[in-house]
């Protein structure tokens, strides 16, 4: 079974949360929300707090609105101001989902593949990023475990000292590493011609229709969003072409999620 690039994957996250963050159609929004509930079924009881929050508090800070429902205080509380606080509510939930979604499933390794295309210098500081971040965590507690072995119950002052010790080691080995590290890039030639990178999924016809399809289904629904008010008046539009671009995304977002082909990682840490 071929692997989906993850490139095809970013771009549908990109997509999704740009479509979150500049529309403020309730359709549209509603529609989203419930995909990505769809896909993550335990987040209900987080959303639906969420919502209830912020329904609460904005009509007690917002007091714009033409329908009046009652009086708070002598602070007016309009049906307007409560709208859009289930609204803002259910926009915040949709990134927080949205954002989670793309954390979960853009692994590093997915991440350095993207890059790659696009920002080579940056793939590659990327991976060497990641490579230290587990290798200098494994060597400071290995230092630290050595440091307490010199003392059978240290105090307090003497697990400041351990802390001052280790740092100052991992500091020198640090530096000792970055240039290992930088006369060994030298003596294999890098930076004297092109660099080539091995990818072991390469984008191919599959994947360039998905992208064309993503692209043009974010077109169609963001050139299409209607014109929403919400505050000071109840003015709520509705577009067909929209409402069926963000049906049609959604659905496609939730299938490749429930049946996608997950990118293995051959990166080993």
């Amino acid at each position: 079974m071929q692997l989906r690039h993850p490139l095809v994957e970013f771009i549908g996250y990109i997509a999704l949360l740009l479509y979150i963050s500049f529309s403020l159609n309730p359709i549209g929004i509603g529609i989203v929300l419930v995909g990505l509930l769809v896909i993550k079924p335990k987040s209900v009881p987080v959303v639906a707090i969420i919502i209830l929050l912020t329904t609460i508090v904005n009509p007690l800070v917002n007091h714009k609105g033409e329908t009046y429902l009652f009086y708070l205080n002598d602070n007016i509380i309009t049906l307007e101001s409560v709208i859009y606080g289930v609204l803002l509510g259910c926009q915040v939930s949709c990134l927080i989902l949205g954002f989670k979604l793309m954390s979960d499933n853009m692994t590093s390794e997915k991440i350095i593949s993207v890059t790659s295309y696009l920002f080579p210098p940056v793939s590659l500081l990327l991976s060497m990023a990641v490579r230290s971040l587990g290798k200098y965590s494994r060597k400071t507690k290995e230092v630290y475990l050595y440091q307490k072995t010199f003392s059978e119950k240290p105090g307090f002052f003497r697990m400041i000292i351990i802390c001052i010790n280790t740092f100052s080691i991992m500091v020198g080995w640090i530096l000792e590493n970055s240039i290992e590290t930088a006369d060994s890039m030298v003596c294999r030639g890098y930076g004297s011609t092109r660099r080539t990178t091995f990818r072991k999924v390469r984008i191919n016809r599959n994947d360039i229709i998905e992208i064309l399809l993503i692209i043009s289904l974010f077109t169609a629904f963001y050139i299409t969003i209607p014109e929403t008010i919400i505050v000071p008046y109840l003015d709520i539009g509705i577009d067909v072409i929209n409402i069926i671009a963000v049906s049609v995304f959604i659905v496609y977002e939730v299938f490749n999620e429930r049946f996608r082909c997950e990118y293995k990682t051959t990166f080993n840490r």
